[in-house]
């Protein structure tokens, strides 16, 4: 959608032009879903579900390190790119100062990161060498830098009003992405199915490292074939800097009790489990993963345009209650329908996953539950409402603890209904930090 198609013409009612619009991203939203939905069914049906485990718990390892790089980042040029995205000059040194400070973010996070899923990958049912499970704790986390530049580069285009340039570059990476792992099935590529650890390991090892490494590079490789408005040369301006800090600042506590808690539910499946339960969890979020296509709308159209909007308390606050409600809606719908109808998408997984019922149910009820805290989370992200955001997750991680006492968390039940019990106590205080920032816009336009 480029910036004119966003833009209301002569004569045509603002609500056509945007409803048009979002039917138009939703559509193109729900094919690149629809293959990575496919391309996570290939994979779940291709591994067992132990090495599958294994999977999950080298794709969390990424996701942490995503997140620990994002902190502060993301929030800063959502807020400060939506007000100078009409500046060529000042936006492109505002793209180069969050790539900098993500890449810094990224490579301590790394080194963070690495040590803990390096001892979970050392369970003694796995059988791997140490440097085997070093490798493997490696292996993700250390394409965080390319998945970082994606980060930056795709935000860009989105605030600059052409998500639809972004949407056709990562529609391009997922049918690659599918077509590679759909290779896996043709007769050449008999050897490598199973995934047997205790003989096939480097095997493993050199496909994941290379595919996905590969396509990681190819999504940044076709953004900057785009106009994303970065430059090299380009000059961060000191104020657009100390904003930046000042949110890694706030934000740091937040991100790195949002990441414990977020990560919690694959570690102590595996700790306390096995990989097995965790392969089992990660097959049932698979499911889940409809959610994204409601949160790549989220990010792609609502939030560059709610961090766009005029700071007007009163219309800050109608389309706040607007966007949330909406984002209940689509929760409730879509558990509701889990519930209804549970043996059709178990049956999608294989029968090895036929029997968990009650854990979808479970699963689905949680991942509405963080949809809705992601919708609130996303608007006072776009607004640079997060002072205070620390107790988000502070509480998530109080609620999980306290659920340990009645919860086994060494089943994928288990770790669905930790998340559930992370998810509940963010909504309220999401809404406190809405409260607070539209009492601080307030006092702004006063003074």
């Amino acid at each position: 959608m480029t910036a004119e198609a966003a833009s209301p013409g002569p004569g045509a009612p603002a609500w056509r032009i945007w409803l048009r619009a979002i039917a138009q991203f939703v559509s193109l939203q729900l094919v690149i879903q629809f293959l990575g939905f496919a391309t996570g069914l290939l994979l779940i049906r291709l591994l067992s579900p132990g090495d599958l485990g294994l999977f999950t718990l080298m794709t969390s390892a990424l996701a942490t390190v995503q997140l620990l790089a994002d902190t502060g980042t993301g929030s800063g040029l959502a807020a400060l790119g939506g007000r100078c995205q009409d500046q060529p000059a000042r936006f492109a040194g505002l793209l180069r100062a969050v790539d900098e400070l993500r890449r810094r973010l990224s490579a301590i996070a790394s080194l963070a990161v690495v040590p803990i899923y390096f001892a979970a990958a050392r369970r003694p049912d796995l059988e791997l060498w140490p440097l085997q499970a070093l490798l493997l704790a490696c292996c993700f986390s250390f394409w965080a830098w390319p998945t970082v530049k994606v980060d930056v580069l795709s935000a860009s285009l989105r605030l600059r009003g052409d998500a639809a340039r972004a949407q056709a570059v990562e529609l391009g990476v997922a049918a690659v992405r599918l077509a590679a792992v759909a290779a896996l099935n043709l007769p050449v590529a008999a050897p490598l199915r199973g995934f047997d650890l205790s003989g096939l390991t480097e095997v493993f090892l050199f496909w994941l490292f290379v595919l996905w490494g590969a396509l990681w590079f190819l999504h940044v490789f076709l953004l900057r074939r785009s106009d994303t408005g970065w430059s090299r040369q380009a000059q961060p301006e000191a104020e657009d800097r100390r904003a930046l800090r000042g949110l890694v600042r706030a934000q740091l506590g937040h991100n790195l009790l949002f990441v414990s808690q977020g990560q919690l539910a694959v570690l102590l499946a595996v700790a306390l489990g096995s990989t097995a339960v965790a392969g089992e969890f990660g097959a049932l979020s698979r499911l889940a993963a409809v959610f994204t296509v409601f949160n790549a709308l989220q990010n792609g159209l609502i939030l560059p345009a709610f961090a766009r909007l005029a700071p007007e308390p009163a219309l800050l606050r109608r389309r706040f209650a607007q966007v949330t409600w909406a984002g209940f809606g689509v929760g409730a719908g879509l558990w509701w329908l889990t519930w209804l109808f549970p043996q059709p998408l178990l049956w999608l997984l294989g029968a090895p996953y036929a029997h968990l019922e009650v854990e979808l149910a479970w699963l689905m009820a949680a991942h509405a539950l963080l949809y809705l805290g992601s919708v609130l989370w996303s608007l006072n992200y776009a607004r640079g409402w997060v002072q205070g955001s620390w107790a988000v997750p502070l509480a998530a991680l109080a609620a999980q603890g306290l659920g340990l006492f009645w919860i086994d968390a060494g089943t994928a039940r288990g770790a669905a209904q930790l998340l559930v019990c992370s998810a509940l106590p963010a909504l309220p205080l999401q809404w406190w930090l809405m409260h607070r920032g539209l009492a601080a816009t307030a006092s702004s336009s006063v003074a």
